[in-house]
């Protein structure tokens, strides 16, 4: 069975197009329509490293099934009649409640307590994500219900009937009188007036109104129900619980740090109006060539069957395949099969234009090399070790450091860059405070007026976007990884930690360790807070190559 999943994935990342991508899914279904979970038993005669096999073994057929339908669904959905997308949901429901029974098995004795006593770190990993996997499920009608006002809220904040009245603001630049959302970056690119680009910007942030407020209110205190389930003091607590921070107060000690090193920032109505006037940097690469670029680096080779299948080794180790699609504007990487040491070969699909266009761009597509080689180089024997990352905000440790090894040919000016950083920084903080006790709330006007040059006028507590639902009090993790990701490269550089090193504990992580004993790995063994503190200080001071070196 495993071997027919992996055709039939494999034939999906061949498939361009409406026509031929309807049987792959049919035999997909029918899969799944046969499929049952496996029995297993601990048995007492065989050690725990064979009796987790065992586990591997019956398991990996589902979860490359789901892998295969998660794929199908993000690039075809589109091409899906409402038959075969009932047909693609109920399968995915069936697998979930197949995890679910097996979560139930896994996390009672024998297994928990003979893979936590093994002296095999793998196994010890294994057990914790076998835990971790558990705590993250929730009732179904819970699971809909943050759903339902999730995506309320969302469709409340991009209603296409909302427009801003330029005529009432007095801050008309053509003969127009109002202007739609989308709208709102061209005008303020375009608008001289510093006042009216203020006016403009907050209508635009507080679009949704009392609907969107109300929506953002319920799923407020429904997480609120979840957090005093689990003995938590506020949302933001529960939120963070499994975290490198795993409190809110470290998380707010964070942002202000970081942003005490960039305050006094052009404010965010300001940025399209000041990068018109400079001039967007624009630059021509070739994709392919950037990726041999990065394969070179990372001392991996290439072996093109043509120019859009390519096998990656790592010496004379077979790590996969990237199949390569190319997209007018689109960048990202889709995982076709994980890679499991031992029982099979992972695949990617990257999909990017020919030639980008500019740093964002370059970016984006070093971020989704990072995570189609983490796919083919993940060292551990059990799926869960290599897909999974217990701490939310050390899931992409190894996109960032290989993006810090890769900037941007053509780089924003930096009064531009740190202006959208601190803007990114003050939105983490807003999400923080939206879900703690009102007690430690932050002021968002204050907040506000800490980052950047010009004040905010005109209230900002109703200043609302898609983040405070998608990610919430987490909005942070970006910023945070991005900041290490420039201290490991500037460690690196310092011949500090070797690009070896690096790339065998962030990309093959053969033990399966959690983004807390990698750091510790690296860096020493302080806790994660400790290393937040050094790493802000060593990246935003100049001290000498040996005081860095003391790991």
């Amino acid at each position: 069975m495993l071997k027919n999943i992996f055709i039939l994935t494999l034939a999906f990342s061949l498939t361009i197009g409406g026509v031929a991508h309807a049987s792959p899914l049919a035999t997909l279904l029918q899969q799944c329509q046969s499929l049952t979970l496996s029995p297993i038993e601990y048995r007492s005669d065989l050690s725990p490293l064979a009796n987790a096999i065992a586990v591997e073994r019956a398991d990996l057929g589902l979860r490359n099934l789901n892998d295969g339908l998660n794929y199908a669904q993000k690039k075809f959905s589109q091409l899906f009649n409402q038959d075969q997308a009932n047909q693609v949901l109920a399968c995915q429901m069936k697998l979930t409640d197949y995890r679910q029974q097996r979560l139930v098995q896994l996390n009672q004795a024998p297994w928990q307590s003979a893979l936590q006593q093994s002296q095999d770190p793998q196994l010890q990993q294994l057990a914790l994500r076998w835990q971790w996997l558990a705590r993250q499920q929730l009732p179904k009608p819970t699971q809909l219900s943050l759903i339902a006002s999730q995506t309320e809220f969302q469709h409340r904040l991009n209603l296409p009937s909302q427009s801003i009245s330029l005529e009432r603001a007095q801050c008309m630049v053509d003969e127009r009188t109002r202007i739609g959302l989308k709208d709102v970056s061209r005008y303020l690119m375009k608008q001289s007036d510093a006042d009216c680009r203020q006016r403009i910007w907050h209508a635009y942030q507080s679009r949704g109104g009392y609907a969107a407020q109300t929506a953002l209110s319920r799923y407020q205190v429904e997480l609120q129900h979840l957090s005093e389930q689990s003995f938590y003091p506020d949302v933001a607590s529960y939120l963070l619980r499994d975290n490198l921070l795993s409190t809110p107060k470290q998380v707010a000690d964070y942002l202000d740090i970081s942003a005490s090193y960039h305050s006094q920032a052009i404010p965010p109505w300001d940025l399209g109006w000041t990068l018109r006037q400079i001039g967007a940097p624009s630059l021509a690469f070739d994709s392919k060539q950037l990726a041999q670029s990065v394969f070179t680096q990372l001392g991996l080779s290439i072996d093109k069957i043509d120019e859009n299948y390519w096998r990656v080794w790592q010496d004379k180790r077979l790590l996969g395949q990237i199949n390569w699609q190319q997209s007018p504007k689109q960048i990202d990487h889709l995982t076709v099969r994980q890679g499991v040491l031992g029982s099979q070969f992972g695949v990617s699909e990257l999909v990017t234009p020919a030639q980008l266009t500019n740093a964002r761009q370059q970016q984006r597509l070093v971020e989704s090399l990072a995570l189609a080689i983490k796919n083919l180089a993940a060292g551990s024997r059990f799926y869960l070790n290599n897909r999974y990352v217990i701490e939310r905000d050390g899931q992409r440790l190894a996109s960032h450091w290989l993006k810090a090894q890769f900037p941007p040919q053509q780089a924003l000016p930096q009064q531009v860059a740190e202006a959208q950083q601190q803007w990114q920084n003050y939105r983490a903080r807003v999400a923080l405070a939206t879900f703690q006790a009102p007690s430690q709330r932050v002021n968002p006007v204050d907040a506000f007026n800490q980052r950047f040059a010009n004040p905010l006028v005109g209230g900002g507590s109703d200043i609302r976007f898609s983040g405070l639902v998608v990610q919430g009090a987490n909005l942070y993790q970006s910023l945070w990884q991005h900041d290490m990701g420039l201290w490991l490269e500037q460690l690196r550089q310092q011949n500090c930690l070797t690009q070896d090193q690096l790339f065998d504990v962030l990309f093959v992580n053969e033990s399966g360790l959690t983004a807390k004993r990698q750091l510790q790995q690296l860096l020493g063994n302080q806790s994660p807070f400790e290393l937040t503190k050094r790493m802000l200080n060593e990246i935003y001071h100049t001290r000498a190559v040996t005081d860095h070196c003391q790991l």
